[in-house]
């Protein structure tokens, strides 16, 4: 009972203590509870669109279709192609995302990757200007620049990149094995 009788600054401290109980015990009570719960679904979509340009062997007169370059939605399939000639194909890549997108386009030969090595920009000059061709067989992605893989900007609002998307150019070599050949193209950002 001595207790009950000692007071802090005048204040009987069991009336502080049963003040301090009810107040903590109502905030615990009005914290635990929860008026109202929701959740937000939020689905991204890929902002990349990727438009297939058929190719042609530049090395073949226009209209010549003994050889072609098409692409059936997934994969450019090159048939008829002789050592010596040269393919390009257009990749468009699409950005339909309100802010530039930076692209990275890379090809990788599946098999044996000995046969075509990495082409440069001067391998494809070359093709393109009818040099000489070169013993070895070489493939690349070209835009401004030639490389395996590129990287460039994708602008916003579906704008095509300027210059246009990269390019494919491979250039069958003179000692070329005939044989079937698959490469995959990965666009990713």
């Amino acid at each position: 009972m001595k207790y009950l009788r000692k007071r802090w600054h005048g204040i009987p401290i069991a009336i502080l203590v049963a003040v301090l109980i009810t107040v903590l015990a109502a905030g615990s009570v009005m914290a635990a509870y929860t008026a109202w719960t929701g959740t937000a679904e939020v689905n991204v979509e890929e902002a990349l669109r990727v438009d297939l340009i058929d190719g042609r062997i530049v090395t073949r007169p226009i209209g010549d279709d003994s050889a072609k370059a098409l692409w059936d939605g997934t994969t450019l399939t090159v048939s008829g192609l002789m050592p010596g000639e040269w393919v390009a194909a257009s990749i468009n890549v699409l950005n339909d995302s309100s802010v530039d997108l930076s692209v990275t386009a890379k090809l990788t030969q599946i098999g044996d990757g000995t046969i075509f090595q990495a082409g440069t920009l001067e391998d494809s000059q070359n093709a393109a200007l009818g040099g000489p061709v070169p013993t070895y067989s070489w493939i690349t992605l070209c835009r401004v620049v030639c490389g395996n893989p590129i990287t460039f900007d994708a602008p916003a609002n579906g704008a095509l990149p300027t210059p246009g998307g990269p390019v494919i150019a491979l250039q069958a070599g003179t000692e070329i094995i005939p044989g079937d050949y698959t490469f995959q193209l990965t666009v990713e950002r």
